[in-house]
């Protein structure tokens, strides 16, 4: 009788999976969790993540070192439970104030303080770093180039180049 009430909950409440810790340590204080769904604000759409990466911005965030990392994802104990700072996946739903983006739209994005991506489902706020996928890329594809991309491009808006510049790129 409990298993049935159980699975009838999470088909009427569509509970998923996400990988959760309570503080700061090392990959062995992860765990799987099942929680709800979330929810939309106006802002945000909600995206079922088909890709997810793990890079080294996820190892500062789970681990919370350098420690200055922490003054933005939590002094003391992380702001978000749930890991994962990037992701590629398709829009499920869009707050009450979004028309930039549709359900069904493929799209990828990246937030290097966390943004709780490695779950099944992820609600972003379109002020952040969140794209459309093109056409001929995969999730896989724009996942993985999503953290050098975000990182290449803060950088070169901070470095004066021109025409005498000469610059190494890696990869």
């Amino acid at each position: 009788m409990i298993l049935w009430l159980n699975h009838l909950f999470n088909w009427y409440v569509r509970v998923v999976k996400s990988a959760f810790r309570k503080s700061y340590g090392g990959f062995e204080s992860l765990r799987i969790v099942e929680s709800e769904i979330p929810s939309v604000r106006a802002t945000e759409i909600l995206v079922q993540v088909v890709a997810s990466s793990v890079n080294r911005t996820d190892s500062a965030v789970l681990r919370g070192k350098p420690w200055v990392f922490r003054f933005f994802t939590g002094l003391i104990r992380p702001r978000l439970a749930t890991t994962g700072t990037d992701f590629a996946g398709i829009v499920e739903s869009v707050g009450s104030s979004i028309s930039e983006f549709s359900v069904g739209d493929r799209v990828y994005g990246f937030r290097d303080t966390g943004l709780g991506s490695h779950a099944e489902y992820v609600a972003v706020d379109v002020k952040e770093a969140v794209f459309t996928i093109p056409g001929s890329a995969s999730f896989h594809d724009a996942v993985a180039m999503t953290e050098g991309a975000f990182y290449a491009v803060n950088f070169r808006k901070k470095v004066d180049l021109n025409s005498d510049s000469r610059v190494l790129v890696i990869g």
